[in-house]
């Protein structure tokens, strides 16, 4: 049976919501507002907007690092206020600061993360990312769900 969410329900709560309603939970890639009212339209109930999506769609670049925080939160905005499904944002390490990039990303409407570790090409690319290790991950997954806890 289907639970109506009440529109004013933190994007956390959506997500939950979400997360009981269907196992597994499908969720659409949307790379703009558009795709995102199709995912809906669809009867997706969660969306995700990947880095990559951001990189090659809005920049028409590669996703090779060059985008930045402020790049995936005009898209992330932009989906959010158009579309009321939760929306995952790939915030990849976190532009340095995880922490802020938790915060901003809240702060637009996304409340579900992808953060993750860098991949052997991206260390190899990013002098910034050859440091990152398994403690620092598990530092900013922590800092993440602190975050996430203290907003809901």
């Amino acid at each position: 049976m289907l639970r109506v969410v009440p529109s004013h329900a933190s994007p956390g709560a959506r997500f939950r919501t979400s997360l009981a309603e269907e196992k597994p939970l499908q969720i659409a890639g949307a790379i703009n507002a558009y795709a995102a009212l199709l995912a809906q339209r669809a009867g997706f109930r969660a969306l995700y907007l990947s880095g990559a999506g951001v990189a090659n769609h809005s920049y028409g670049i590669p996703d090779t690092g060059d985008t930045t925080l402020p790049n995936v939160l005009i898209d992330a905005h932009r989906i959010a206020q158009r579309v009321p499904l939760p929306l995952l944002v790939d915030i990849d390490t976190g532009w340095d600061d995880p922490a802020l990039a938790v915060r901003e990303m809240a702060a637009v409407g996304g409340r579900g993360r992808a953060p993750r570790g860098p991949s052997p090409r991206e260390t190899l690319r990013s002098p910034s990312r050859q440091t990152d290790c398994p403690h620092r991950r598990d530092g900013r997954a922590r800092e993440g769900r602190r975050l996430r806890q203290t907003q809901s």
